[in-house]
């Protein structure tokens, strides 16, 4: 078995090779030839390549330093110990800079395919590529066309099967909300903790869009057949989950009067609710609006203080739907929900403040998880600052930091730096020592 690169907590990236030998249980770390390898990465694709002569190493795409996210396809000479980058045909199509894309490797063809993966930025894919090693000619193609594209959803941190034929199986992983995929919702894809997301998808072009609404349509109304679509024997399941979760969502969107009895009057403008439902998934609204006070019976609940937005996200929450954060709306978000008390909510923001991390400034983040008295948030932003301490050791935010805050990074970050540092210092007294032994045996020579 072969590994190569990944992301270590104390020692950050890497794009080391090691070699682990199953029969003795032993690792061996591999040193190429020469000084030309791929850039330290994380989450790339890295599979084996037999041929009659040879066995290789191949490695695609990844994350690098500074949310570098890479294409290129790297080749490890296992017989010559040596590292080549393998050139694609010039003014050809390949696919973007990605990491945590699923893939699999045609043994047969010797031809590698890889789906989805994440650009780092706001993109999570959808396609499907391959790229034939036995050619010549090396060129990537892009698999299935527009019609038949939202067969594949976008995601990334998933993986990917195949099956006898032109079969696949694709589960999991993450979507365009970063939400887990393992629930389907009428046209739209995202985290529910209900049914496993397993598709059978085919490259036949005789599954078009047609069947796939159909298909949607079909769970929607609760009437799924053992035979699905794609022809993949799928067990009963009960939609009622499903089916309360969108009449949830319809109710959590309307606005007439006759179904709310309370508005909220927030800055930038006001939101309609229902006081039962508040106060049956919150602690704060419980109290807030039960404790015979002016609130309990008021129909106008003035709120002034409170972001319209991070409320609207609140509420959808507390109806039972996922939130739907942006990088703008869950740092108030994150604040209202601290102030309401509503902990899972509360969690949710910060996975999403975790998953988005290199947006915003980690020593805004880290005076957040300060002010929320968040002691999760905290230990993320230490552990960031750790890892990443070359990056900001010599910055005015990391030198204004509260030295307690600031003595766990000193104390905690990579031993070699620290090494390395006392390291010099003795080398620089040793060499002192050792001028000072010459003065004084060119001394005595005089003498003598």
């Amino acid at each position: 078995m072969y590994v190569f690169g990944g992301y270590d907590n104390q020692t950050g990236l890497s794009n080391d090779l090691y070699e682990l030998n199953i029969e003795t249980n032993t690792w061996k770390l591999l040193s190429d030839n020469n000084l030309v390898k791929p850039s330290p990465r994380y989450s790339h694709v890295s599979v084996i390549l037999k041929t009659n002569t040879r066995k290789y190493v191949l490695i695609f795409g990844g994350r690098g330093a500074q949310s570098l996210v890479f294409n290129d396809i790297w080749r490890y000479d296992i017989h010559l110990d040596k590292w080549e980058p393998l050139k694609v045909k010039s003014h050809s199509k390949v696919p973007k800079g990605r990491y945590a894309c699923a893939s699999f490797f045609d043994k047969e063809k010797l031809e590698l395919v890889i789906h989805g993966g994440y650009d780092g930025n706001n993109t999570v894919f959808n396609d499907m590529w391959s790229i034939n090693l036995n050619s010549k000619e090396l060129v990537w193609k892009e698999i299935g066309t527009s019609m038949f594209k939202k067969e594949f959803l976008p995601r990334y941190h998933h993986t990917i099967h195949r099956l006898s034929g032109t079969g696949l199986i694709i589960f999991g992983g993450r979507n365009n909300e970063h939400n887990i995929c393992n629930f389907i919702e009428e046209g739209e894809y995202r985290g529910r903790e209900c049914i496993d997301d397993i598709f059978q998808l085919s490259v036949n072009p005789a599954w078009n869009e047609d069947v796939i609404v159909d298909w949607l349509k079909s769970i929607y109304e609760g009437n799924l057949t053992k035979e699905v679509v794609f022809g993949y024997p799928c067990p009963d399941y009960h939609f009622a989950s499903y089916i309360v979760q969108k009449r949830m969502r319809e109710l959590s969107h309307h606005t007439q009067d006759q179904f709310n009895d309370i508005t909220f009057v927030l800055n930038g403008g006001k939101i309609s609710a229902h006081k039962i439902l508040l106060q049956s998934q919150s602690r704060f609204f419980e109290a807030f609006l039960g404790n015979g006070m002016l609130e309990t019976n008021s129909s106008e609940i003035y709120l002034p203080h409170v972001d319209i937005e991070a409320f609207a996200i609140l509420k959808e929450y507390l109806y039972g739907l996922e939130p739907e954060f942006t990088v703008n709306t869950v740092i108030p978000a994150i604040v209202l929900a601290n102030q309401f008390t509503v902990d899972d909510f509360q969690l949710r923001c910060i996975n999403f403040i975790v998953g988005h991390i290199e947006e915003y400034s980690i020593f805004e983040i880290l005076n957040l998880s300060i002010q929320l008295k968040s002691l999760l948030l905290e230990d993320f932003c230490i552990w960031y600052l750790i890892v990443n301490y070359k990056q900001f050791a010599d910055s005015i935010e990391f030198y204004e930091m509260d030295s307690k805050l600031k003595t766990r990074v000193l104390s905690s970050r990579w031993p070699g730096e620290l090494f390395e540092k006392d390291f010099n210092n003795y080398q620089k007294k040793l060499q002192s020592l050792r001028n000072q032994q010459t003065q004084e045996d060119l001394s005595l020579c005089s003498l003598q």
